[in-house]
């Protein structure tokens, strides 16, 4: 039976929808996050979301580890590891200390079914929900969101909400631009592209300048490729951009020679970084399927992909021609299959500021 102090937390495991608990992603999801997706985290922030996110899941599942991930998640938010190079954590530290301690004393009562007095005492200390700020709710609201990925009208509540109490904090924003996106949101898509606008404006990040760039490419070329351009300019090394940037680049000027090759050497400038990927992997291998005359290379990275064990969450096929996939929920599956839709043609322009880019070592 639950326990009055249980009204006053807000975590993943007192959330619920339709009176039903959330329902945790898919354990294919689970381990490609684990084993890949965290290092294509835009930020340290949204790292943070996905442990949060996985942690949920593996309790859900009844696995150990899902304490790990939870104690996992406050070596993050410790005072001074992420508070140079990450404004978000900071900023939010108090709203995902509510959330970690509320989901830590549920684990701990769980485990014994009674609230002992060390228990009683932790959880004295929590903020109530209501207690907290609109900024620290919106957080919180924010990270609901995030971990509802699986139910798509859930997340869409809970970014409305985030925006709601927050307006002014473009992290908000674009996560509800990345809801607003999906199919079945019922948001136009000028609605959508506002809300990416004005993520970018508030807060920019490799994140909001690459998701921007994705949805300008068909109508705004030269504001997609300045976007672009600052995301590999601001962000030289970081897997997320490496890892979406070629597909950008074809969206905005087409599958030929030049841009193939370009998206090529960011592909591999990803992998010399972080390693041998299997969705890097998919990328380099739909990249020479799209191109012709090059299928023997591109099944060799077919199979590297299945020797690296994410073939099975990452297939291909039904992804392609779907809507633009969704950059941090989605982005690396899906991403995959996007770079390459037509043959590719001669180009005769010179050198691009990507391209350049793209060359360095």
């Amino acid at each position: 039976m639950a326990e009055e102090w249980q009204g006053k937390v807000f975590c993943p495991l007192t959330w619920t929808a339709n009176g039903a608990p959330l329902v945790p992603m898919t354990m294919a999801m689970a381990r490609s996050i684990e084993a890949e997706g965290l290092d294509f985290s835009p930020t340290p922030w949204h790292r943070l979301l996905e442990l949060i996110g996985l942690a949920y899941a593996y309790h859900q599942l009844s696995r150990a580890d899902a304490c790990e991930k939870v104690i996992n998640c406050y070596a993050i938010i410790l005072p001074g590891v992420h508070d140079s190079d990450c404004p978000l954590i900071k900023e939010y530290r108090p709203a995902i200390r509510h959330l970690l301690d509320g989901f830590w004393a549920m684990l701990e009562w769980e485990r014994r079914r009674k609230t002992s007095p060390l228990l009683a005492a932790f959880i004295e200390e929590i903020t109530p929900f209501e207690e907290l700020s609109p900024r620290l709710q919106a957080a919180v609201h924010a990270v609901h969101a995030t971990i509802s990925k699986v139910q798509r009208d859930v997340a869409l509540t809970h970014a409305q909400l985030a925006v709601q109490k927050s307006p002014g904090e473009g992290e908000w924003h674009h996560l509800l631009g990345l809801c607003t996106g999906l199919p079945g949101s019922g948001a136009t898509p000028a609605e959508h592209e506002a809300h990416l606008r004005e993520a970018h404006r508030l807060r920019p990040g490799p994140h909001t300048a690459v998701t921007l760039a994705r949805v300008l490419a068909s109508k705004e070329k030269g504001r997609a490729r300045e976007l672009l351009d600052e995301a590999l300019r601001e962000h030289p090394d970081s897997p997320y951009v490496l890892s979406l940037a070629g597909e950008v680049l074809v969206a905005i000027d087409g599958l030929n020679v030049e841009t193939a090759t370009q998206a090529k050497r960011l592909l591999e400038r990803c992998s010399s970084l972080i390693g041998d990927r299997g969705s890097t992997e998919l990328k380099l291998a739909n990249l020479c399927r799209r191109q012709g005359g090059r299928e023997a290379e591109a099944k060799a990275h077919y199979q590297k992909a299945y020797s690296l064990g994410m073939v099975s969450a990452y297939m291909p096929g039904p992804l392609v021609g779907s809507a633009a996939p969704h950059p941090h929920f989605y982005s690396h599956a899906a991403a995959a299959c996007m770079c390459c839709s037509r043959s590719p043609q001669p180009a005769n322009k010179a050198p691009t500021k990507v391209e350049r880019i793209s060359r360095r070592k």
